[in-house]
Formats: structure tokens, sequence, C-alpha cells
């Protein structure tokens, strides 16, 4: 029973302590000298949750935090003004207890308790539109935002094609999407060029050989047997298949375009019997020296 009373008391205390500094503290509209974040990389390295990013899904969470005139956030008095998810909410909960800031000062240069509005927005790009990391803080009049994730990348206007940059980065495209139709173990893996079953030319097989020496080119590659549909002739015999390889891998891409002077989208495939995963690349140089680099997400399936 003492140690009831005990506990009551010491849980009475701390939000008697709460509502006293609350009450003591300022808004942050009132200063004109306001407190600074001390490690803006920390405030930048909210998480996006895992499955939100995933799932491509974006939002946006309001607080208001209460901070000590030691600069301190409480935990206690942090308070979710609106939130767009439950996982956005606590993400931003747990980072923000975190923050460390240099102390709110009156007029006076009296250390003061202050509440801080935070906004932490969380990006997710529009499908088929390439993207890029952000993380930044920025505090101003209104409080501190916080913006993460990936945000669609502007483009630019009549940018015009280069045929060597169409062809570099095609292959970067193609290398991707072989290292993934590697993984499906297929017995043979095809280029298709140019949207159809036509050659691929001499240097584009030169690249791709370097990563898989059993590439083939759309003339030597052998054709499909286990996709058939049919596997008896119109009697009813069993067809047998022929020697070979059976169900041959394709690659392809196509309807490469640019988005900007370093930036180009492309549509890959990768189609095995009568499926095809669809996939949306990206490709990207850090400058008109650098090698292009290629990104692919699959976006779709197909069955013909």
């Amino acid at each position: 029973m003492t140690s009831f009373v005990v506990g009551l008391a010491a849980a009475m205390l701390m939000v008697e302590s709460c509502v006293t500094v609350a009450q003591t503290s300022v808004a942050w509209s009132t200063l004109v000298d306001r407190p600074r974040l001390l490690d803006a990389r920390a405030a930048a390295g909210v998480h996006y949750p895992d499955m939100m990013r995933s799932a491509k899904v974006g939002g946006e969470v309001a607080l208001e935090l209460l901070v000590g005139s030691d600069g301190v956030p409480l935990p206690s008095a942090i308070r979710v003004v609106t939130s767009s998810h439950d996982l956005f909410s606590s993400a931003a909960r747990s980072a923000v207890r975190e923050w460390r800031f240099t102390p709110a000062l009156l007029p006076d240069s009296q250390p003061v308790a202050i509440v801080i509005p935070v906004r932490v927005s969380f990006l997710s790009p529009r499908d088929r539109q390439p993207s890029r990391e952000v993380s930044s803080v920025v505090t101003d009049s209104l409080g501190v935002h916080v913006v993460l994730g990936r945000e669609t990348l502007p483009r630019q206007a009549r940018v015009a094609a280069n045929r060597g940059d169409e062809r570099a980065v095609t292959i970067a495209a193609l290398t991707v999407l072989l290292e993934t139709a590697r993984g499906m173990k297929p017995g043979a893996v095809c280029v298709s060029w140019s949207d159809s079953s036509t050659r691929a030319p001499a240097e584009v097989m030169t690249s791709l050989s370097a990563v898989d020496a059993d590439i083939r080119n759309a003339n030597r590659c052998p054709p499909t047997y286990a996709s058939m549909i049919l596997h008896v002739d119109s009697l009813g015999n069993p067809i047998k298949s022929p020697s070979g390889v059976p169900d041959p891998a394709w690659i392809g891409v196509r309807r490469v375009s640019p988005w900007t002077s370093d930036v180009y989208v492309l549509e890959g495939s990768i189609s095995q019997g009568t499926a095809a995963s669809l996939y949306f690349c990206t490709a990207h140089r850090s400058g008109r020296s650098s090698p292009w680099i290629a990104t692919c997400e699959l976006t779709g399936m197909r069955v013909s």
C-alpha cells in the first residue's frame, strides 16, 4: 500500500511538473531569436516506415513539441495534431524526442520553455516517373519542417535525344534485366532489340557478354518448348519436345526517351513462355563524362 501511494505521488508530481512547464512556456511565433537544432542531420534522419515506403504511400504529420528551457523535448508532452497514418505518427514521435535545441531566450536573455510546431512530410513519387532521394530540415517562422522520401524529378523541357546516349542507356537497362532474368534460372537468356526479335548490334552483345558469357542474340535463341499449351497432337498422341534449351527468357527495352540531359526513362520486359514481367527503368549519370547507371522496377505482368 505504501509503494502504491509513493508511486501515485510521483506520477502526480510529474504531471504537475509538465503542466507547470506548459503554463510557463512561450509560443514559437512570439520569439524573434528562435532556438536552433543542434544536429540538423539527426532531424533529417526520421525513419520512413518500411511498409509505407514499399507500398509507395506518402503522408504528413503535424506535431507540437514542448521543449524545456534546457533545449530538451519533454517526451510526455509531444502532441500529434494531425497525421495521415499511425505509422507516420510513430516514426515522427520517435525521432523528435531525441532532438536537442539551443535554449529559447526571452528579450532579457532568460531561458524559457517553448512549444515548437513540427511538420514531417513523407514523400512518395508518382508511378513511372524518375525520382530522387530527399532529406532536408528547414526552420522558419512556422516551425521545423522535415522532408524525407523520394520526390519526382522535374522534367526538362525540349531536351533532345542523343543516339549515343540512347544506346548507352539501353545497354545499362538490359544489363539490369539480364541480372534479374538470370535469377529466374532459365535455360537461356536472349536479347530482343528494337522491340522485336531482330539481332542486337555487336557492340551491345559485347557489353552484355561481359556480364553473362552465355547471353544469346535473337538469331541464336532456342525455341520455347515447355511453355506449349498443348503437349499432344490432334490424335491425342504425346508430342516429344525436341532437344534444346526449354523456355528461354527474353529481355528487351523499348520507348527510350530523355527526361533530362542526364536522365532517360525506358520500358523493359522479361518474358518466358507465355508470361512477361514488365519494368519501368530509369538510367542516370552524374555528368556527361560519367557512365550511365540504370535501375528497373517491376510494374506488372502480361500473359499472352
